[in-house]
């Protein structure tokens, strides 16, 4: 509506007009008290504020573990909605602090009023990734208040300055995750947490130096321990004596995790009055560093591990001794109860990871367990990994080292898996006849050729003396999965031939049936398997029909070969399906 042009500048008006603003306001702020009154008499208000502050903490929770903070920060602070439902609400939200307290770091001034806002409530800090410095003085003040701190997890670009802010003590400090990335140099300050965390149950460090070891906040409740210092140049290690003691310090320690960080000087020995410490409850033990300094661990018997533990060890760097490897080997068998058990399941993996320096590692899984799964990789007892060190060590001398100082006699399943064959021709040979309770083979995504060239080959001694042992005497089962036989042979009906002449081989040598499983292979069609049905009338042959990589030109050849060699073509569907059935039962 247009206003006269007589009212305008009015003094009377501009009157009327101010007391108008003013009643107005009055108005609003009674309809708002009146909505928050009508607000007040539902039944969700009814509820005491602790008990909502409690639902609000956990919807917090399940927003946060929906959306996990470290990739989805804002996401993460949706939980702020129930803030704006209505003023009763907004109250409550504002005045819980645990409601506030996981921290998130959208920017700087968010985290401040989070911070703020939490009060005294015990704080979680998740920052990933960090290279911005914008964080820095939030992180500070946040890292000075150790009082406060429940769990801290930091990455990327994690100071010594930065940890210099976290002095005092931390009683309710439970995880502490710090890892530097790259080239960061970093390193645990001399007074973090010198006030100490006694409720500290895991603490994870990678790539940050630990030059004085008696700064890390080491408590009786601590559980989990990885220490990771690989990275690093030139770490500092503990000393054997600050080591040992500070381990008999862990009696609840149930995660052991140590890579570059074993002591390299003399380990004192131990008396008729001292006796290593005893982890009742370590579940997990992984070890990865130079060869002379896990000797020295294993050789000072530094702890005593539980036979039920599940032991991971890494031999690092260039190693060329493969007596060696059996001498440690039968150390620690006298020192680990779990070792001394027969061993029932063995896994050989040989890995290529293109763009490394070093590409091929291999390693040993054992399983102690009889009923381990190795088709679906249960958990293994015992893993013997060797990284960065085959240009100085072959699998098939390690292979002899195990052999050798660990009884094998009775493995009855022997998985092969990863990369390529991680033995040579010659060694299976020597497999054959060391594992004679083996009884199921499984080649997943690895080649096969050598291990078909030598199976069911008799080995011929010069000593008509020796008896000559078959080769695999118990081999009842052959698996195949997610191989790409196309990657090792020149065609379909090459594998095939292959196929066909050792399991020929191997049942004339052993005398006993063998069963075939072909699962998810490239390489394999309908042809073939036709022809292995008929060459092997008595094959129990499982496969999964997944066909895939064969070439026209190879199905070619694969039906001209069919016409000319295999005549009879009445019995192709029954015998299958008998197998099959024969398989399964």
């Amino acid at each position: 509506m247009p206003v006269p042009a007589q009212s305008v500048g009015n003094p009377h008006v501009s009157a009327s007009r101010q007391r108008l603003v003013v009643r107005m306001r009055e108005v609003e702020e009674d309809l708002q008290n009146l909505k928050r009154s009508y607000n007040a008499l539902s039944a969700t208000n009814s509820i005491p504020p602790e008990i909502l502050s409690n639902i609000f903490i956990i919807h917090n929770a399940s927003i946060i573990q929906t959306y996990p903070a470290t990739t989805f920060q804002r996401e993460a602070f949706s939980w702020i909605y129930v803030a704006h439902v209505c003023h009763h609400w907004r109250e409550v939200a504002l005045n819980c602090g645990a409601l506030w307290s996981n921290l998130l770091f959208l920017k700087p001034s968010l985290t401040e009023t989070m911070l703020t806002r939490s009060k005294n409530s015990p704080l979680t800090v998740k920052l990933l990734g960090h290279n911005n410095p914008i964080f820095e003085p939030s992180l500070s003040k946040i890292l000075s208040q150790t009082h406060r701190l429940r769990s801290v997890n930091l990455s990327g670009n994690v100071k010594d300055t930065l940890l210099s802010n976290a002095s005092g003590s931390a009683p309710l400090l439970e995880e502490l995750t710090l890892e530097a990335f790259g080239n960061l140099s970093s390193k645990i300050p001399m007074a973090f947490l010198q006030g100490g965390a006694p409720s500290l149950k895991a603490m994870n460090l990678k790539g940050i130096d630990i030059p004085f070891w008696g700064s890390l906040p080491l408590g009786p409740n601590l559980t989990h321990l990885r220490l990771d210092l690989m990275s690093l140049q030139h770490a500092h290690r503990p000393s054997a004596s600050a080591f040992m003691k500070s381990l008999e310090e862990l009696p609840l320690l149930q995660l052991l995790s140590l890579s570059g960080s074993l002591p390299i000087d003399t380990y004192p020995k131990w008396t008729s009055t001292s006796s290593p410490p005893i982890f009742r409850n370590l579940r997990d033990l992984f070890i990865d560093d130079t060869f002379s300094a896990l000797s020295q661990f294993v050789q000072a018997e530094a702890i005593k591990i539980p036979k039920t533990a599940m032991v991971a060890i890494t031999l690092d760097y260039s190693f060329q001794n493969p007596e060696a490897i059996g001498r440690f080997l039968l150390e620690l068998r006298e020192r680990w109860e779990g070792l001394k058990a027969p061993i029932p399941g063995l896994a050989i993996f040989k890995t290529f990871e293109p763009g490394h320096l070093h590409d091929d590692d291999f390693g040993f899984n054992i399983y102690l367990d009889p009923s381990s799964d190795l088709f679906r990789r249960d958990r293994p007892d015992f893993i013997f990994n060797f990284s960065n060190t085959t240009d100085t060590l072959t699998c098939g001398e390690v292979f002899k080292a195990f052999v050798e100082e660990l009884d094998l006699s009775h493995v009855q399943t022997l998985r092969i898996s990863e990369g390529m064959s991680p033995l040579t021709a010659n060694e299976w040979r020597m497999v054959c006849t060391d594992l004679k309770a083996l009884k199921t083979v499984i080649f997943e995504t690895s080649d096969v050729s050598d291990f078909l060239g030598q199976l069911g080959k008799v080995p011929t001694n010069i000593d008509s003396t020796i008896p000559v042992t078959a080769p695999f005497p118990s081999l009842s089962k052959l698996v195949f999965h997610c191989l790409n036989f196309l990657q090792y042979f020149d065609t379909g009906s090459h594998f095939t031939s292959a196929l066909i002449s050792a399991l020929k081989r191997q049942q004339e040598a052993s005398h006993l049936p063998v069963k075939l499983e072909i699962l998810a292979c490239n390489g394999f069609n309908h042809t073939q398997h036709k022809k292995v049905c008929k060459s092997l009338p008595n094959l129990g042959f499982l496969w999964d029909n997944y066909e895939d990589d064969c070439d026209e030109d190879d199905e070619e050849d694969d039906d001209n070969e069919g016409e000319g060699e295999w005549e009879d073509e009445d019995d192709d569907d029954s015998d299958i399906e008998d197998d099959s059935e024969e398989d399964e039962a």
